[in-house]
């Protein structure tokens, strides 16, 4: 930051912004998984909330379209498993609708009609390349529902026989 910038507000906050990485989606995770305060009031605790939500979703700055989309694609995340939220979020949609066709471009690349949903019952696949660790064998994502309800991914590695 230039030394002459300094004395201007806005540009001394967006470059703290910048530097610590904080955004839209810092506020999100906040508001989605608060936690109160040693000694913070329930309005204290609102009030905080109140204030996550608006520098999350920032209502003054959208159509109510655009928050409505910004609240479908964050439970549109939330349906899919763990691997596929990553995979989707790495790739940056800008609406929900962009989200949906990125996973259906994902399935169309694997072929098959494996499940997208978290919780859903999904099929586990076989990679029949080498690994590069230790033990060299093919490995095996093998998908597990637990009694919870939720489906739990591990890996394994075959002995090379």
């Amino acid at each position: 930051m230039a030394a002459e910038d300094t004395g201007d507000y806005q540009k001394v906050k967006e470059a703290i912004f910048s530097k610590y990485d904080i955004n839209e989606e810092v506020y999100r995770q906040r508001f989605r998984d608060p936690d109160i305060r040693p000694g913070e009031s329930p309005k204290e605790f609102y009030n905080r909330l109140k204030d996550l939500y608006g520098k999350w979703i920032q209502p003054e700055k959208k159509t109510k379209e655009q928050v409505g989309d910004a609240i479908i694609l964050e439970q549109f995340y939330r349906s899919l498993t763990p691997e596929l939220q990553v995979w989707v979020k790495e790739r940056g949609p800008k609406s929900a609708q962009e989200a949906a066709q990125l996973v259906e471009t994902f399935q169309a690349a694997w072929r098959g009609a494996r499940s997208f949903r978290f919780g859903a019952s999904a099929k586990s696949f076989t990679s029949h390349g080498k690994s590069s660790g230790v033990g060299g064998g093919p490995k095996e994502l093998e998908s597990l529902k637990s009694g919870d309800g939720f489906v739990k991914t591990k890996l394994t590695t075959k002995p090379a026989l």
